[in-house]
Formats: C-alpha cells, sequence, structure tokens
C-alpha cells in the first residue's frame, strides 16, 4: 500500500508547448512590437517549449504568461496605487485552452496531460494555447 501512495504522490515532469490562440483572431498588417497586438491578440512567447512539474497550476502558468510577455504594465493607471490589483485583473484576463477548450486555474498539467491530451494526440507534446478572454474567466 505503500508503494501506490508514493507512486501517486511521484512528480511528473511535463513538457509542453505555449502558442498564442490564433483561431479567433484576424491578421494583423500592424508592424508595432508591443505586448497586446491591436486586434486583441497576444504575441508569441520567445521560448514557447518548457519542462515543468507536472503539479504546475493554470494560475501558475498564467501568472508566468504575464511575466514573459511583459504584461504588468499594460493598461494600468499610473495614478493607482493598487498594482497589485491590476496584475491579477490581468492575471485573470488570460485563458488558457487544451484543444479548443478553456482550462480552470486550479487544474494541474498531470491532470490536463493525462484527461484532455492523452486521449487524442498520445506522441505529441501537450500544446496549449493562450489568448485574452473576458475579465469574468473562472
Amino acid at each position: 500500500m505503500a508503494a501506490a501512495i508514493t507512486s501517486f504522490m511521484k512528480d511528473t515532469i511535463i513538457e509542453l508547448r505555449l502558442h498564442p490562440d490564433t483561431t479567433t483572431s484576424s491578421s494583423s498588417t500592424s508592424t508595432k512590437k508591443s505586448s497586446k497586438h491591436h486586434d486583441g491578440t497576444l504575441p508569441a512567447l520567445k521560448n514557447p517549449i518548457l519542462r515543468t512539474s507536472g503539479k504546475l497550476k493554470i494560475s501558475s502558468l498564467k501568472k508566468y504568461l504575464v511575466q514573459q510577455l511583459d504584461m504588468k504594465g499594460v493598461g494600468k493607471d499610473t495614478t493607482s496605487n493598487n498594482s497589485s490589483s491590476n496584475d491579477k485583473k490581468m492575471i485573470q484576463s488570460i485563458e488558457i485552452l487544451c484543444n479548443g477548450y478553456p482550462m480552470g486555474n486550479e487544474l494541474n498539467l498531470t491532470f490536463i496531460y493525462r484527461t484532455m491530451w492523452l486521449v487524442t494526440m498520445p506522441d505529441e507534446v501537450l500544446t496549449l494555447t493562450y489568448r485574452l478572454g473576458s475579465e469574468d474567466v473562472w
């Protein structure tokens, strides 16, 4: 019985790709580089492939995206002193999708991999997409 518990608690390393969702965006002819494009889409990461713990939750992945895409200053009111509130709003406005379905903040990568990915594409690296959603996400 102890072996079953330790194998259950064993941490799995997950390799994943993170790409911006392009299914709902129109083609943008803008050449400006910014953290948010004019059509509402987000730019691609410099390094879209991650190797991380399977225990990583979607909420942490959203924080990582905000940091990597330098979104902390986007849409901030400079007269306001509640920057942590603005950061939370920015994190909440990002949606992470697997196979086109939005993932909840409390889901971890191992769960997503086993339930949403292995069923459809067992031989490929887990690929998640991200986009700006509504602020009422989860």
